[in-house]
C-alpha cells in the first residue's frame, strides 16, 4: 500500500507543478467550457442536492456517526480499547488531512473559475486543490477501510459499490456546478488516495502488532 500511496502522491505533486506552472489552464478552461454545456434543469438540481455531502458541515456529522459506530462495533465484539482507538484514529486522520487541504489552498491560492460559470455562490476559500473532492473522497476511503477490516465481506464490498460513485458524483459536481476547475478535482482525488492508503498501511500494522501481541500472551500463559 506504501508503493501506491507514493505513485498517488507523486500524482499529487504532477499536478501541482502542472497547476503552478500554468500549464493546466488550457485543458482546465476547455473541461469548464464542457461541463457547462452538459448542464440541465435536472442535473442542476441532482448535483445541487449531490454537492451538499461534501460541506464542512455534513462531513463533520458524517464523521461523528462513523466514529459512534466504530466505537459501538468495539463494545459489541468486547473490544472497548480498540473501538475507542478506531474512532480516534477515524476522527484524527479526518482533522490532519482536513488541515493539509486548507494549508495547500492558502499555498497555492488559486482563484476559483469566473463568477459567471457558477451556478451557487462559490466558497470564499482558494481553488487548489477541492475540499469536496479530498475530504469525501478520503472518509469513503476510511470507511471502506474499517468495512474490510471490521466487518464481513459482503458488507465491505456493498460500502465499497455505494460509496465510491458517490465519492466521484461528489467530486464531479463540483466543476459542473462551475466553482472548480477540473485539475483541482484531480488533484484532491490523488492527494486523498493517498493519505487513505497511508492511513490503512498504518492501521493495518498496528492490526498486525496488536495479534502478535495477543498470540504471545496466550502462548505464555
Amino acid at each position: 500500500m506504501k508503493r501506491v500511496s507514493a505513485l498517488c502522491a507523486g500524482v499529487f505533486a504532477v499536478l501541482t507543478l502542472l497547476q503552478v506552472r500554468g500549464f493546466t489552464s488550457g485543458w482546465d478552461s476547455l473541461a469548464a467550457d464542457w461541463f457547462a454545456q452538459q448542464r440541465t434543469p435536472a442535473g442542476n438540481s441532482l448535483l445541487l442536492a449531490i454537492t451538499v455531502v461534501g460541506e464542512t458541515a455534513t462531513l463533520t456529522w458524517l464523521t461523528v456517526a462513523a466514529c459512534a459506530a466504530l466505537f459501538a462495533a468495539g463494545m459489541l465484539d468486547a473490544e472497548l480499547t480498540r473501538g475507542a482507538k478506531d474512532a480516534g484514529i477515524f476522527a484524527g486522520a479526518m482533522i490532519a488531512v482536513s488541515a493539509l487541504m486548507f494549508s495547500l489552498k492558502a499555498i497555492f491560492a488559486r482563484p476559483r473559475p469566473p463568477r459567471a460559470l457558477a451556478l451557487l455562490e462559490p466558497p470564499q476559500t482558494f481553488s487548489y486543490p477541492s475540499g469536496h473532492a479530498t475530504m469525501t473522497t478520503f472518509w469513503c476511503c476510511l470507511v471502506i477501510l474499517f468495512l474490510f477490516l471490521r466487518a464481513s465481506r459482503r458488507t465491505a464490498l456493498l460500502g465499497s459499490v455505494l460509496l465510491l460513485p458517490l465519492a466521484c458524483a461528489v467530486a464531479l459536481s463540483r466543476p459542473y456546478l462551475g466553482v472548480h476547475w477540473l485539475s483541482d478535482i484531480l488533484a484532491g482525488i490523488a492527494l486523498a488516495l493517498a493519505a487513505g492508503l497511508l492511513t490503512a498501511d498504518l492501521i493495518c500494522k498496528r492490526d498486525a502488532r496488536r495479534y502478535e501481541q495477543k498470540r504471545s500472551a496466550n502462548h505464555s500463559v
